[in-house]
């Protein structure tokens, strides 16, 4: 378990200044309750949307500013493409823990009803190349 997002930091403060229950932000925003006390011990991190949300149910709204400062270690150039994070940018993506690419949820992923998001976490393209690999070891090895 690590740390909560200093976001997720601000908008528990910014709940506990106004008095607002965790029932209640729910209800202004369908937000599942175990979600918000997931993000507050570290557990999970928010998608954009969810985070935006909460943040206008509480009256708070983000914003975005170029920074010229190093994020979290990183140089960040123009033209650069930051490291992917936990947070997911748009509900149709997701990303693959075998290629390490964004990819759209819709056409790219099996379903397993087991994951919390339903989707099994590697992507078609990636299952095909481990099932191939399998299938020319299988092969080797029975020559």
């Amino acid at each position: 378990m690590t740390a909560p997002h200093p976001l997720i930091e601000q908008l528990t403060a910014r709940q506990t200044e106004l008095d607002v229950t965790t029932t209640a932000l729910f209800r202004r925003t369908g937000i599942a309750c175990a979600t918000v006390y997931n993000w507050r011990a570290g557990r999970r991190t928010p998608r954009l949307q969810e985070l935006i949300s909460a943040g206008e149910a509480l009256g708070l709204r983000l914003t975005w500013e170029r920074v010229e400062v190093p994020v979290d270690g990183w140089e960040v150039e123009p033209d650069e493409q930051l490291p992917y994070g936990e947070l997911v940018l748009d509900e149709n993506e997701k990303f693959c823990s075998g290629c390490g690419q964004v990819r759209s949820r819709r056409d790219d992923f099996h379903q397993d009803r087991s994951k919390r998001d339903g989707l099994k976490s590697a992507c078609k393209y990636c299952h095909k190349d481990r099932r191939e690999q399998r299938a020319r070891q299988a092969g080797e090895a029975a020559a």
